[in-house]
């Protein structure tokens, strides 16, 4: 959970600062993407945990 904070963070803040720099949607798809892929991996887990529980 902290390395997928980390990189959540990292992710996020890179964002913002390629938006700050001038590049916007750069910026946008790499805080999307970064988000998109954490979301994924933590709903795939789960659904992984609720199954093996049955």
């Amino acid at each position: 959970m902290l390395a997928a904070l980390l990189v959540g963070v990292c992710g996020v803040g890179g964002g913002i600062y390629a938006a700050l720099q001038g590049h916007d949607w750069l910026g946008g798809v790499v805080a999307t993407t970064t988000i998109g892929t954490l979301a994924v991996a933590f709903l795939k887990r789960n659904k992984e945990n609720s199954n093996s529980s049955k």
